[in-house]
């Protein structure tokens, strides 16, 4: 018969406790891990507004599940989104979006996960999970025949976030109109100062950068009257550059009072309300009188989204030599406009075209921000917002022309 002495009955019944106490940690690990594999399967599935058809478009919130970043990208949690006049006129049905789309590319958001190789954003500044940032919209390939010339902006092989990548294919989260919004390594981001806030940001990437992207190409020297035809988004940041470019005058058109109101908040020397002026003579003459002592405005930017019927109007404003910049697209793109080679040759007129933008003009659109952000109400732009399930309601108040520029928040 075997007898354990008393120390070695304590000694087993030490190490049976500390058995005991192991496997419990060990079935508590396990019960941790798989209850934080379920939370996490929970939790990434993340919401967004999607565009199922072209015809007729609404947008239907719909669950997609968050990516796993890869080792050069980038994804952001969405903290402002706007409605740019662009998706208004694709949401009318006036321009085609390829479907199903999650629409948005005017927006702001806070990294949310880096992948493993990415240090610092595209001007070489480290970067870390929580900071604030602008991105590019657009990805130029810069191999073709128009990024090769210096027209990135023209690239054929152009992508757009929001407006040309569907969301039926992993990563899914290709537009902002999301919670979250999935970056790939050549849409090149920029690391937003703190004092700058998301309703001052979300404009810059698109709005802001086009404008500056058209005022840099036609050339706006300082001295130079200028006419601001319209006062959306788009208005106010030509606006801003303008007279920050120390523009002589800027005189500024719209039909609604409380636009033009706001347009002397941004610096406007003279604001018109079109609807004053029963003949388009009269306002032409209006304008020729408040310009270079009647000769005519050196420049003339049309950001209404209507140039077609502007346009010949538009060049009557300039003094001979003057130059006409349209900003954005017409609500038609595809229509005619009476434009006759006597209005604008004889007297060495100038008419180009600008839309979109790259990424240096994102960069120097921030840039100004952060320079001037004393000096203008940019915060003002966003006039309205929305949460991301009153979508639709937010697309009927920036369809209507009651906002200047409509917010949505996740």
């Amino acid at each position: 018969m075997y007898c354990l002495c008393s120390s070695r009955r304590r000694h087993i019944l030490v190490c049976s406790r500390v058995d005991c106490t192991l496997n419990l940690l060990l079935s508590m690990e396990i019960f941790i891990t798989y209850f934080l594999r379920y939370t996490m399967q929970v939790e990434r599935m993340v919401k967004a507004a999607v565009v199922k058809e072209f015809k007729a478009p609404s947008l239907e919130i719909m669950e997609f599940p968050l990516p796993e970043v890869e080792p050069n990208d980038v994804l952001l949690k969405v903290k402002l989104a706007a409605i740019c006049g662009s998706d208004v006129h694709k949401f009318k049905g006036e321009w085609f979006w390829p479907t199903p789309i999650i629409p948005g590319h005017e927006a702001t958001g806070e990294v949310y996960q880096l992948g493993s190789n990415v240090k610092t954003d595209w001007c070489g500044k480290p970067i870390a999970e929580g900071d604030m940032v602008v991105y590019s919209s657009y990805y130029h390939c810069g191999k073709c025949f128009y990024c090769v010339k210096g027209e990135p902006t023209m690239c054929v092989n152009r992508e757009e976030l929001g407006g040309t990548i569907t969301c039926d294919k992993p990563p899914h989260l290709n537009g902002a109109y999301a919670e979250y919004i999935y970056l790939k390594h050549h849409f090149p981001i920029f690391k937003a100062p703190e004092n700058l806030s998301p309703e001052v940001l979300a404009p810059l990437n698109c709005a802001c950068s086009t404008v500056m992207h058209g005022i840099q190409k036609i050339g706006l020297k300082p001295a130079d009257s200028v006419v601001v035809l319209g006062t959306g988004g788009l208005g106010f940041y030509a606006i801003a550059i303008a007279k920050a470019l120390n523009a002589s005058k800027v005189i500024v058109t719209d039909m609604i009072d409380q636009r033009l109101k706001l347009a002397e908040e941004f610096g406007a020397d003279y604001t018109i309300n079109i609807k004053e002026y029963e003949k388009p003579e009269d306002l032409i003459n209006k304008i020729l009188g408040l310009s270079n002592h009647g000769f005519g405005a050196d420049l003339v930017i049309d950001v209404t989204g209507h140039s077609s019927s502007l346009i010949p109007q538009g060049i009557r404003m300039l003094r001979k030599g003057g130059r006409y910049l349209e900003i954005g697209g017409d609500a038609n793109m595809h229509s005619s406009s009476p434009i006759i080679a006597s209005s604008f040759v004889p007297d060495s007129k100038v008419i180009m075209g600008v839309r979109n933008f790259s990424p240096i003009h994102l960069l120097q659109s921030l840039n100004f921000t952060q320079a001037h952000t004393d000096d203008f109400p940019f915060e003002k732009i966003i006039s309205h917002k929305f949460k991301l399930e009153e979508i639709n309601e937010a697309f009927r108040v920036a369809s209507s022309r009651e906002a200047i520029r409509v917010g949505i928040t996740p």
